[in-house]
């Protein structure tokens, strides 16, 4: 029996070579490189890569990323991998929010509701009073002063123009804490914060974004921090996946 065809585009994969062993074992590769537009449309219609099920979406296939749909998606899965993972007994430690958009506010609540957190958070405004209330959350003006009493800070704020963590602020931090990035690659100055944590200044990090993406800081990627590319190997292994968006849309939709 022929394995499922996952589509894999752009370049070679770097890093995370065993993983990638591990969606070769299970699916046949098909490769488009770097492919122009119109290249790779004709090649689409002509079905040059087989009838792939990952990598594309389309009629049947899941599609795991998006913006606002995704908020719940995003938000489970900082709040209890990255968050949880990385501090130990979690329960009363300084969760400080750059951000508290929508999905910085679902992250906050739950981990303020399920593991007792004390949210801070730093935004270009005030939240309503309603909003504060509901998670307990501590506004800063500044973030200079909300990175000196976090021990964790998240990043989830939309991409302004600049860096919001740079080498600066990550003095600004206390020893030991930890960051996460869940927001813009390019809010991090990735070169400081490997200094930052190969001193220990910080003890670990989180990144679901990266500063030139897809290319990712050969640094980092040697350090315990892992790229995923679970959403395929689990739908096909478990018929879940990590981070569904549209998968609503799929239930009772006949197969083609």
């Amino acid at each position: 029996m022929s394995k499922p065809i996952v589509l894999h585009p752009g370049n070679d994969i770097k890093w995370i070579h065993e993983l990638y062993k591990n969606l070769r074992e299970n699916f046949t590769i098909k490769r488009s490189y770097s492919m122009n537009r119109a290249d790779f449309m004709q090649a689409l219609k002509t079905k040059q890569f087989g009838d792939f099920v990952a990598m594309m979406v389309g009629q049947g296939v899941i599609y795991c990323n998006a913006a606002v749909t995704c908020t719940g998606s995003v938000a489970d899965a900082d709040a209890n991998r990255n968050i949880a993972a990385v501090i130990h007994n979690p329960n009363g430690f300084f969760l400080g929010i750059i951000g508290l958009g929508k999905i910085g506010y679902r992250i906050a609540q739950k981990a303020q509701t399920s593991i007792e957190m004390k949210i801070l958070y730093n935004d270009i405004r005030r939240m309503p009073a309603e909003i504060e209330q509901s998670i307990n959350a501590k506004f800063y003006e500044k973030l200079d002063d909300m990175l000196a009493d976090a021990g964790c800070v998240l990043v989830a704020t939309p991409f302004p123009g600049g860096r919001v963590m740079d080498a600066p602020h990550f003095a600004m931090m206390k020893r030991g804490s930890r960051l996460v990035n869940s927001a813009r690659g390019k809010l991090i100055d990735e070169e400081a914060l490997v200094t930052a944590l190969e001193s220990g200044h910080l003890v670990s990090a989180g990144l679901g974004v990266h500063y030139n993406e897809p290319t990712v800081n050969q640094k980092l990627a040697k350090m315990e921090n892992r790229l995923r590319m679970e959403n395929i190997l689990s739908f096909f292994s478990t018929g879940k996946t990590l981070t569904a968006v549209n998968l609503h849309w799929l239930r009772g939709m006949p197969k083609p």
